[in-house]
Formats: structure tokens, sequence, C-alpha cells
């Protein structure tokens, strides 16, 4: 997504550390594309386990 005076990207950088074996690394860049207020969104705050 271009904007008339540029653009702002994020990176987010996961690592599953796995004891004895070889561990999960992944690394992904991204443009948020639209303004959301996350605490108006009931279904976000469920906790996961």
């Amino acid at each position: 997504m271009k904007e008339l005076y540029g653009n702002i990207k994020y990176t987010v950088r996961a690592v599953i550390d796995r004891p004895w074996a070889i561990d999960y690394e992944s690394k992904k860049v991204f443009t948020v594309a639209a303004y959301n207020n996350l605490n108006l969104m009931d279904g976000l705050r469920v906790r996961i386990k």
C-alpha cells in the first residue's frame, strides 16, 4: 500500500524455543491498511490457552 508521502512497514519476529530440537523461527513484514480501535472489539479480550 503506497501513500502520497510514503508508508510505514512493521516487522515481527517469532521464535519457538524447543529444548532438544531445532527451533522454529519466522520473520514477517506487514503494513497496517486501516486504523481499528482494538479496545472496542470484545472478542479480542478472550484469553487463548
